[in-house]
């Protein structure tokens, strides 16, 4: 009996353990990454066209590492600069709808480490700009995040 009974423990454990790696398997499916060695290449596999890529990313970038939910349409992206073309890039923002957003400690978000794998730095307030473009429907919007000294610019979207 006792030996029996063990064997329904197990089996059980086994389906769960089985659930479980199906459910995760299931969450991971609704996210798509890709990596680019330059915009160029993110442009001929057509990531900016399906607006993946924003446009507004300057021809200069490279080391691109994008990653999107195809349900909910979050989007966190990294690309190098020249730490020259920041400033440029700075005032296309601007152009773009992006506006200054004052913080008095800036943390990126995590994701950045778990889905595109990028060891943030720690980011020093003075040289951080973090920008926001809020959409009129009212929704959050994106951000971005530039650090000149690096020429690394982080994109992520929000939502509510």
């Amino acid at each position: 009996m006792r030996r029996a009974f063990a064997w329904v423990i197990v089996a059980g454990l086994v389906v769960l353990l089985a659930v479980v790696i199906v459910y995760e398997r299931a969450l991971e499916a609704d996210w798509v990454r890709a990596e680019y060695p330059d915009l160029a290449t993110a442009r001929a596999a057509g990531d900016v066209d399906r607006g993946w890529i924003p446009a507004w990313v300057p021809e200069g970038a490279r080391d691109i590492r994008e990653v999107h939910n195809l349900d909910s349409n979050l989007r966190w992206m990294v690309f190098q600069l020249e730490p020259e073309a920041v400033e440029a890039l700075l005032a296309n923002l601007e152009l773009e709808g992006f506006h200054a957003v004052q913080v008095a400690s800036p943390r990126l978000p995590r994701v950045f480490e778990s889905k595109l794998h990028v060891v943030l730095p720690p980011v020093q307030t003075q040289s951080l700009h973090l920008l926001r473009n809020a959409p009129a429907n009212g929704r959050y919007g994106e951000f971005v995040a530039v650090q000149p000294d690096l020429g690394r610019v982080y994109l992520w979207s929000a939502s509510r």
